[in-house]
């Protein structure tokens, strides 16, 4: 085990351990033992350190807090400032989030594969211990961020590894292809 995961926080290593269970040998997880072991996280003191948590006024902030030796999964810590957005996007790999603190909207949108646009379909509120789960695809196109007036953290888990999560996460949705 690397020597930096041996320092991080027992919360955060107590996550990883029950992401590498949910994940089994295959690298798929369960959604339901996944979003179990990330709405306990997010609840622990200490989950994340000083340097997870800052922030960025160029957009938000994306922390890699662990990265599985097995190259299965990665965990983000994201910090959303106000106004702070993700572009519309679905993903290459199963992805999971957490709310650690502040609220989040989410805006879900359908895809019609015909004329290939993504058309808004439903708007969520996302509070702290609200978690998500999705299979890689464009079933579950999305845009995520903090409309509120008080800086978010979210906890973000990417079935990828740590080398890949620049270029094998996200399909961008082109603006002029959402409606």
């Amino acid at each position: 085990m690397p020597a930096a995961a041996l320092a991080a926080p027992p919360a955060l290593q107590s996550l990883a351990h029950a992401i590498g269970l949910a994940c089994g040998p295959g690298g798929v997880p369960d959604g339901p033992a996944l979003l179990e072991a990330l709405r306990a996280a997010v609840r622990a003191p200490g989950l994340l350190q000083r340097a997870h948590r800052a922030g960025s006024d160029a957009g938000y902030a994306r922390h890699v807090v662990h990265a599985d030796p097995r190259d299965r999964f990665t965990v983000l810590a994201l910090v959303w400032r106000p106004g702070q957005f993700s572009p519309v996007h679905w993903h290459h790999s199963w992805c999971a989030y957490a709310v650690v603190s502040g609220v989040l909207q989410e805006t879900g949108y359908d895809w019609d594969e015909a004329s290939g646009r993504a058309t808004a379909s439903l708007q969520r509120e996302r509070r702290e211990g609200d978690a998500s789960f999705a299979l890689a695809g464009s079933a579950r196109i999305h845009r995520l961020g903090n409309g509120g007036a008080r800086e978010a953290i979210s906890l973000h888990v990417y079935g990828v590894a740590a080398g890949r999560i620049t270029t094998g996460v996200n399909r961008i949705v082109e603006s002029s292809a959402v409606g």
